[in-house]
């Protein structure tokens, strides 16, 4: 096991058949005040080399609103479809927390999120 580096706190971590790691963090740089204890910027990235290299193939919640957090994602793959000869799509069931800090205006709804993710990832990715 090897340290990776990749920003975000603890994120959610999916396995494919072809052995290639889908990880969901945040993805975003630290932010001035007001935002700097919000969390954006869910990204999905891919790495097929047990992660020495990532790939971020898809950006979610990207809107930045002060105190607002989307974090704590959990991810299980659920299956494949529509494969190309160039790419697979893989559907991803996404479950992660939405809430306010603190002290901070709600101007946006909050609780526990979950949907369905089609992630296309090319050829190359999956060796």
């Amino acid at each position: 096991i090897a340290a990776i580096s990749l920003a975000g706190p603890p994120s959610g971590l999916g396995y494919n058949p072809r052995q290639c790691i889908l990880l969901c963090f945040n993805d975003h740089p630290v932010l001035p005040q007001p935002f700097s204890r919000t969390r954006t910027h869910l990204t999905f990235a891919v790495s097929c080399d047990a992660g020495a290299h990532w790939d971020r193939i898809l950006n979610l919640n990207q809107d930045k609103v002060a105190g607002y957090r989307h974090h704590y994602p959990t991810i299980l793959l659920l299956g494949s479809k529509n494969s190309t000869q160039n790419s697979v799509v893989h559907r991803v069931s996404l479950v992660y927390s939405s809430f306010f800090m603190k002290g901070f205006k709600k101007t946006a709804p909050e609780g526990i999120r979950s949907g369905e993710v089609e992630i296309k990832l090319r050829k190359n990715h999956l060796g």
